[in-house]
């Protein structure tokens, strides 16, 4: 099991080229810049960015994460710095949902959009016994 062990944010940038209105629509990019292990940690330096359409408008938040876990070791090449697409998928998930619930706070500030995807439930019928 991969655990987030903690989140650094270094800085960010927040750009609001409209006053009139909520933006139509935004999409979210999480890019990992860097990385490396130390001390059974893997360190990664990282990009969060939401841009709301159609005029440009964006937050960035800019960071350091560690994870630590079994599947790091396996899931990352030292030689290559790479990291395999299935670890990237967690850890991917682990910091969107770190900051996106950070750039709610920003957004409200510029009295945008929150930044955070709605998921979709399916009710089940149980059966009665």
């Amino acid at each position: 099991m991969m655990n987030l062990d903690f989140i650094d944010f270094i800085g960010s940038t927040v750009e609001k080229k409209s006053v009139k209105g909520v933006p139509d629509k935004f999409d979210t990019r999480i890019d990992i810049d860097a990385a490396d292990i130390k001390n059974d940690k893997l360190n990664v330096l990282f990009s969060y960015r939401v841009n709301y359409e159609p005029e440009g408008t964006f937050i960035n938040l800019y960071g350091v994460a560690g994870f630590s876990g079994d599947e790091i070791q396996k899931g990352f090449d030292k030689s290559k710095k790479k990291i395999s697409d299935e670890l990237k998928d967690g850890m991917l998930t682990a910091l969107n949902h770190v900051c996106s619930i950070n750039a709610v706070f920003i957004a409200r500030v510029f009295d945008l959009a929150p930044p955070i995807i709605p998921v979709k439930l399916k009710g089940v019928k149980v059966k009665k016994q």
